[in-house]
Formats: structure tokens, C-alpha cells, sequence
């Protein structure tokens, strides 16, 4: 009889394990979670790269200054603009209709919303254009990861801090669409609804945008464009 109880016993943890493990699972891979765990990548690439200005200031280097911490910094923000943007997709629904993180991106950006956003940097006024220049910055990290001996000399201080500009610039659009709801969540994509300014439109006369939030802000760099959404725009 105690036998049998104990098998019992053991039966029923093991459902309840396998219950709460999947539970836990489902409620813990929300896409706000995902994007937390991105953001603290991000948050460490950013924190090492403003480390690296303090060493070797801009102003005392050309745009071409190689250096190894610069090869790691591309190497990290690759997979981090990967993951964030299947995780875009995913959450939006959105089929591209091409392979390729080009082709996924150029879906988000299919209303030009990405491409206008502006983005300086906070300790120059160097202007970066992620978004207008084919996506070079991936292909030098793309022929970085496959050619690491070789094609590391290749990463400058430009081609990284583009690539840091559109992990930044896609972290202020995933933030948006985490605190959007279903009400308006549609019309993220629409460009009317991205106001081109680095702070919030005071002037903005619809009582109704005063919900959202101060945007999710780099700690590198000034990037435009807020979204406020009103049915009357």
C-alpha cells in the first residue's frame, strides 16, 4: 500500500513539474521579457563603447582607428540586431517576403519610419544614417563573423557605430510597440504617427497622446522621432 502511494506521489510531481515548467515558460517568454534581455545586451555594448571613447576620444582619432575592442563590440551587436528583429516581426506579424536581416528590416522600414529617424551622436555631432547607406555596417559584420582573421582590420570606429545606431534606433521602435496596445498597435507602421523631433511635441494638440511615455532614451545616441498616435491625425 505505501508503494503504491509512493508511485502516486511520484506521478503527480512529476505532472505538476511538467505543468509549472510549461506555465512558467509561456508566461516568462512574453515579448516584454525577450526584449529585457535584449536591452541588457545592448545596455553592456553601449556602457563598453562610451569605455572605449573615454581611452581614445573621437576627436583625437580618423574615422578608420582600428582597435580589437571595436571588432567585439560589431561581433556583439550583430546577433543582438538578429534577434531583435525577428522579434520585431514575430510580435507584428509580418511577412517578408525576402530572406536576410536586410530584407526583414526593409519590412519594418516599409513606411520609411526607421530611415527618418534622426541619430547623432551625444558626445559629437557626428550624424549616422544606418538605414541610407545599404546596410554596409552588415556586411562588414557579416564578412567579420566568416573571416575573423582577416577581415577584422576591415571594422572601423564608423562602421561600428553604425551598427550601434540601428540597435539603438530598433530598441526605440521595439519599445513603442512593447507599450503599445491593440487598440493603435496597427498603426506603428504608419509614418504619419512618428512625430520628427528629439523631445516630446508639447505643442501636440490631442489631449489623448499624453499617455505615452518618454521614450526608451540611448545612452549614445539622440535619436528623433516620437510616436503619437490620435484617429484624428
Amino acid at each position: 500500500m505505501d508503494s503504491q502511494l509512493g508511485q502516486n506521489f511520484v506521478k503527480v510531481m512529476i505532472c505538476w513539474k511538467f505543468l509549472f515548467y510549461h506555465t512558467v515558460v509561456k508566461i516568462v517568454m512574453t515579448f516584454d521579457v525577450m526584449l529585457q534581455n535584449l536591452k541588457r545586451l545592448h545596455i553592456d555594448s553601449e556602457n563598453r563603447f562610451l569605455e572605449f571613447n573615454d581611452i581614445v576620444p573621437y576627436e583625437h582619432n580618423p574615422n578608420d582607428v582600428y582597435s580589437p575592442i571595436l571588432v567585439n563590440l560589431m561581433l556583439q551587436a550583430g546577433p543582438q540586431i538578429e534577434n531583435l528583429v525577428d522579434l520585431i516581426i514575430n510580435e507584428l506579424k509580418l511577412k517578408p517576403k525576402e530572406k536576410g536581416l536586410p530584407a526583414r528590416i526593409r519590412e519594418i522600414n516599409r513606411d520609411g519610419i526607421l530611415s527618418g529617424f534622426k541619430i547623432s551622436m551625444l558626445t559629437n555631432d557626428m550624424q549616422v544614417t544606418p538605414y541610407k547607406q545599404k546596410f554596409s555596417w552588415w556586411d562588414t559584420y557579416n564578412k567579420t563573423k566568416h573571416d575573423l582573421s582577416k577581415s577584422q582590420f576591415k571594422i572601423t570606429y564608423v562602421s561600428v557605430v553604425e551598427i550601434l545606431a540601428s540597435l539603438a534606433s530598433l530598441h526605440r521602435f521595439a519599445d513603442v510597440l512593447n507599450r503599445s496596445n491593440e487598440d493603435y498597435r496597427k498603426e506603428i507602421l504608419n509614418k504619419q504617427y512618428w512625430q520628427n523631433t528629439f523631445d516630446f511635441p508639447s505643442s501636440y494638440e490631442y489631449e489623448s497622446a499624453r499617455k505615452f511615455p518618454t521614450a526608451w532614451k540611448s545612452k549614445v545616441f539622440r535619436i528623433s522621432n516620437y510616436f503619437i498616435y490620435s484617429p484624428n491625425v
